[in-house]
């Protein structure tokens, strides 16, 4: 969700300069209305995250949420039960997450294409 459009072509993207620009909006929100920030792991982004959490104490620091479900979910499908069947899931999922976040690709293209992956492959391949 988009919430301030802030161009900081001339600004040095410091920790503090990210907090700041975070807090401001927090303010106009309503500090009681938030409880957590997330961000990736890189040292600005986890400099903000944690002025933030130390102005707003209230508020849980998430630190990379999604980094770590992928890690999950690549644990997930190197499980024997996914490995057995014959078929990546894992590279299925990202090839689908992949063109999904670019707009030019239409829904069809996140189907998984047959051609690559051999023979009487569409019987394993799960349903989308």
């Amino acid at each position: 969700m988009l919430l301030e459009g802030q161009d900081g072509t001339r600004e040095s993207h410091t920790g503090v300069w990210i907090a700041e620009l975070v807090l401001r909006t927090i303010d106009e929100i309503g500090k009681e209305r938030i409880g957590a920030v997330s961000s990736d792991n890189t040292g600005n982004t986890r400099v903000a995250r944690d002025i933030i959490c130390s102005n707003l104490p209230h508020v849980l620091n998430l630190p990379d949420p999604e980094h770590h479900l992928n890690n999950t979910w690549k644990d997930i499908a190197s499980l024997e039960y996914f490995v057995s069947v014959g078929y990546n899931i894992t590279w299925q999922w990202r090839s689908l997450l992949r063109d999904r976040h670019s707009s030019r690709f239409p829904a069809k293209s996140c189907e998984p294409s047959c051609e690559s992956r051999g023979p009487n492959c569409e019987s394993r391949l799960p349903k989308l």
